[in-house]
């Protein structure tokens, strides 16, 4: 059993997006494990890969499979039957890669709680199959940003733009969305509260400020943004 206080019955695996030196997760597992002492980390990093360029059908293929063959790694030397939980935090490309990672199947594996920052999932992706299923036990935890320029490009790759458009309401195991402002790689430092929050009490912990909400608050500048991206589909 863990001591008070102690976190150490948590994992957390970050998994990166493409264009990244991993920086970004690196700083925010590190003030993770500040926060919640004896908070077991991990991460996958395959290396600096350029869209359209690099990620090639074959490319791509190796990087799922990877992913995959990582969240099963992790599971069996720091989880089963340790009486842990394993959470999984993905930035961009990453988001993509664990959806087709948990499509090829995890036996054995549930992730209590997934967070996807610069999601290019599909909006419309249904998560009752997993939740049902118990690969998932929650459907996951979405930062969207309607100023993220960079998440347009998810359907170059076979993906979406769920982190700047949002998940639709498809199925009955729904995403905890919460809207900011901010760009692609605002997670860190922007989001670290949220994931703390998470690792503490689950995926519906953190505060949540709806579309409408965070629209109302937005200047008049951010708004005309937002029309252009709207109307005309004119990018930042």
């Amino acid at each position: 059993m863990p001591a008070p206080n102690s976190y150490s019955d948590r994992v957390l695996l970050t998994i990166h997006g493409v264009t990244s030196d991993n920086g970004g997760l690196v700083e925010l597992r590190r003030v993770c494990q500040e926060k919640l002492p004896g908070l077991i980390v991990d991460s996958y990093y395959y290396q600096y890969v350029m869209p359209i360029r690099d990620l090639t059908e074959p490319v791509k293929d190796i990087i799922f499979t990877s992913i995959r063959d990582k969240i099963r790694l992790v599971w069996l030397d720091r989880v089963a039957g340790q009486g842990r939980k394993l959470f999984v935090a993905a930035h961009s490309f990453g988001t993509l890669a664990v959806i087709r990672a948990l499509e090829m199947q995890i036996p054995g594996v549930t992730i209590e709680g997934l967070i996807l920052f610069g999601s290019i999932v599909r909006p419309n992706q249904v998560w009752d199959g997993w939740v049902d299923g118990g690969q998932l036990s929650h459907p996951p935890f979405a930062v969207i940003r309607p100023l993220d320029g960079v998440v347009r490009f998810g359907k170059k790759v076979g993906g979406g733009d769920s982190g700047a458009a949002g998940f639709t309401g498809n199925g009955a195991h729904l995403p905890y969305q919460t809207y900011k402002t901010g760009g692609h790689t605002a997670y860190y430092p922007d989001d670290v509260d949220d994931v703390v929050a998470i690792l503490q009490g689950g995926v519906a912990s953190p505060a949540r400020t709806t579309e409408d909400a965070w629209y109302k608050n937005c200047g008049r500048l951010t708004k005309a943004r937002i029309f252009l991206q709207k109307t005309v589909g004119m990018m930042p």
